[in-house]
């Protein structure tokens, strides 16, 4: 610029323009990027009803500027109090997923069948073929509504069924005793196929612990 680097400071606060870690962006660049946010984020709204938010990496990727101009634009969102972070995800400020009807109709079937499954609740990939492909993003939702929960990558059982067979499974097993899935499987009535998943769900919830082939009940 043909100016001194002591008066560089001066002449960057007089710009206005936004600062990044090695370039300087004007305002009208920066604005144009969140335009471009609001955009995306209204889309995904509209193609994902059932979603938290939309994924940061798809937001970034959709951008397609400068990281540091995206940072700068989506830093300049938050302080206006436009969109929010939630975990990994960003969205709209107050957003909140919004279920059609005909969502709400086939959540309340799929927790129907799931509760009327008991201990050998009906596969995702049942569902699917019964509900449709937007099975997956319902059983989110009804998890986050506590309705449902996840025991296996494939398999969802009701709270109150899943509570249940944990009882069962804390009243019947000794304390410091290993049981193999076979004996388990008499204690639980169930088959191999939804024996193993529930087991590695209670060995992450902390109930049971695994030691070699069988299981220890965790105090």
């Amino acid at each position: 610029t043909g100016c001194a680097p002591a008066e560089v400071e001066g002449h960057i606060r007089q710009s206005a323009a936004h600062r990044g870690t090695h370039n300087l962006f004007t305002s009208d660049v920066v604005e144009q990027v969140m335009a471009s946010v609001r955009r995306i984020v209204a889309e995904y709204e509209i193609a994902s009803p059932l979603s938290l938010g939309v994924p940061a990496r798809t937001l970034r990727e959709g951008l397609r500027v400068e990281e540091e101009l995206a940072d700068i634009s989506i830093k300049e969102m938050r302080r206006a109090g436009e969109i929010e972070s939630h975990g990994p995800l960003m969205r709209r400020k107050g957003w909140v997923p919004s279920p059609s009807d005909r969502d709400i109709d086939s959540s309340n079937h799929i927790v129907h069948e799931i509760c009327a499954g008991q201990q050998e609740p009906p596969s995702v990939e049942d569902l699917i073929s019964r509900y449709g492909s937007s099975v997956p993003a319902l059983l989110r939702h009804l998890e986050r509504e506590g309705r449902i929960v996840r025991v296996g990558a494939d398999r969802y059982y009701d709270r109150d069924t899943l509570g249940a067979m944990i009882v069962r499974l804390r009243t019947t097993l000794m304390p410091g005793q290993v049981d193999v899935p076979a004996q388990l499987r008499d204690v639980l009535g169930l088959s191999r196929k939804y024996l193993i998943p529930f087991l590695e769900f209670c060995d992450r919830s902390g109930v049971t612990e695994r030691r070699g082939e069988g299981r220890i009940l965790r105090q």
